[in-house]
């Protein structure tokens, strides 16, 4: 009786199911991020693949903890969740730009290159 309110799917449904959720993850993090996008770049390797890149820039206080924690933290857990892929290390510049409307408050720049993820056809669907 425990089995009847379970669904019943297949190893090729349950694999489009998860192919799905990594879609509409990257989806959603490329709608939130997309002001911070300032780069883009493709290339064809040797063996044919083809790889996308992308350059995201935050700005945020370096002498606020909370908000580097929540912007840094945020920005990488919702890239990992998407199926990016760190490329390059990060990139920091300190003394960037000054807060609006707040003359004492420096910004530090952190460039994050990422590796977007491959969308992959669904089996059967190639």
């Amino acid at each position: 009786m425990e089995n009847e309110n379970k669904p019943n799917h297949s190893k090729n449904d349950l694999s489009k199911l998860r192919e799905l959720d990594r879609i509409d993850n990257r989806e959603h993090f490329e709608f939130i991020y997309k002001q911070n996008l300032s780069h883009e770049m493709s290339r064809v390797e040797k063996d044919g693949t083809f790889r996308e890149f992308s350059c995201y820039e935050l700005l945020l206080n370096p002498a606020d903890p909370e908000e580097r924690i929540k912007k840094i933290s945020s920005f990488g857990l919702m890239a990992l969740r998407a199926g990016y892929t760190e490329a390059l290390g990060p990139v920091v510049i300190p003394n960037v730009a000054y807060r609006k409307g707040q003359p004492d408050t420096l910004l530090t720049s952190v460039h994050f290159f990422l590796e977007k993820p491959p969308i992959k056809p669904f089996q059967g669907e190639e």
